[in-house]
């Protein structure tokens, strides 16, 4: 059987030389136009005869020619080059995972219902400040995402107003700096007792203090010097109390039972050493981010680099997890599916926190049940 006739025509415009190839067998039609040099876009047609195939033809030849295009040969259209193979995969890699991360631009501020680093988190009228199931103590408020300001490709994860995430830093026993609650019992990995991550509504006032946080004062008298303790009483107008604790400085540790509430979040602000500096986002600053190694192969992480392209390793919303070690993705403990990355936090970045002594870790969420935890690595 024959090969198939075609038919090229030629036309320069704007610069660029443009082609028109016509080719038939039997009742099958394709029309390719494009820029030479590249393939082109092709346009096939199958016809039930032979008659009506020729009309088409006929039609399209007489088109090309009106508009400026003048017959030549098929040699006239060269054969676009093959791309280099090492370019051709990155070109593949780009398309498979490059994406978008947004990292946070902050400014001094503790908003109660935005998001933020450090500060006072919103605790609506039911919640309590959480503890550490290792050393009871109170777990430092880390963040805080609000559903009404994170970018749109993060809302996903969101079963309520807000997400919190608390971590305990505390050194643990004493005589012995180098414990800490996240490196105890697998702290590092999912749902461990020393990270709780929770989705908190909005929908109820804010809670007092003195209802919300009894935990957390206890603790932060007990971390506070007689001399602090006599400051802050001052600060907060508690002049009978200030006395009492100056007259005991040097003789006795401090009683926690015998030590007022502050009645307020005001009040708890002005001298909470416990809690972080706070540090409202202000703006969510996209940038490309593509996979660490172990999500992609060393040469692949290679090539991405050699276009500029590497994972981010800051504080970040999105993109991919910029893994320490191997990758360790959480299961939900509802569906058993594989649990989504949300955010990445590193030590001493948008919070001067240490996670995991020196590491970074990163918020994980069902996407299904929107059970959401806390892991690190370092």
């Amino acid at each position: 059987m024959p090969g198939p006739i075609t038919r090229t025509f030629l036309c320069t415009r704007d610069g660029a030389l443009l082609f028109v190839e016509i080719s038939w067998q039997g009742s099958d039609v394709e029309v390719v136009t494009g820029k030479v040099g590249t393939a082109g876009r092709g346009s096939p047609k199958v016809f039930e005869d032979i008659t009506e195939r020729d009309a088409f033809i006929a039609k399209r030849v007489h088109r090309a020619l009106r508009e400026g295009f003048v017959e030549g040969v098929p040699a006239d259209v060269p054969a676009p080059e093959s791309p280099d193979p090492a370019e051709r995969r990155v070109t593949v890699l780009l398309k498979k995972h490059k994406t978008t991360a947004y990292l946070p631009r902050v400014d001094v501020d503790d908003a109660r219902r935005a998001s933020k680093f450090g500060g006072t988190p919103w605790l609506a009228t039911a919640d309590t400040w959480p503890a550490c199931s290792g050393c009871s103590q109170p777990l430092r408020f880390v963040c805080q995402l609000a559903l009404a300001d994170v970018p749109e490709p993060a809302r996903w994860a969101f079963r309520s107003d807000l997400l919190q995430l608390f971590l305990c830093d505390s050194t643990g026993k004493a005589g012995d700096p180098e414990w800490l609650c996240q490196a105890q019992g697998k702290g590092w990995e999912a749902f461990a007792p020393s990270t709780v991550v929770r989705h908190v509504s909005c929908a109820a006032g804010p809670g007092d203090i003195r209802d919300a946080l009894p935990l957390l004062l206890l603790d932060l008298r007990r971390r506070c010097s007689l001399e602090r303790m006599a400051s802050y009483c001052r600060i907060t107008g508690d002049e009978g109390h200030a006395k009492t604790w100056e007259a005991r400085i040097g003789t006795e540790q401090v009683d926690p039972k015998s030590y007022d509430v502050p009645g307020s979040v005001e009040q708890f602000q002005l001298e909470s050493s416990f809690l972080l500096p706070a540090k409202r986002v202000v703006e969510w600053s996209g940038e490309p981010d593509v996979p660490a190694y172990g999500d992609l192969d060393l040469d692949e992480v290679d090539a991405l680099r050699e276009r500029g392209l590497q994972c981010q390793s800051a504080d970040k919303l999105g993109g991919y997890p910029n893994w320490a070690q191997s990758p360790r993705v959480p299961r939900c403990p509802g569906c058993r599916k594989e649990m989504r990355y949300l955010l990445q936090l590193v030590t001493n970045g948008a919070v001067p926190i240490g996670i995991g002594g020196d590491g970074l870790g990163w918020v994980f969420v069902c996407p299904t049940c929107r059970e959401a935890t806390f892991t690190w690595q370092r």
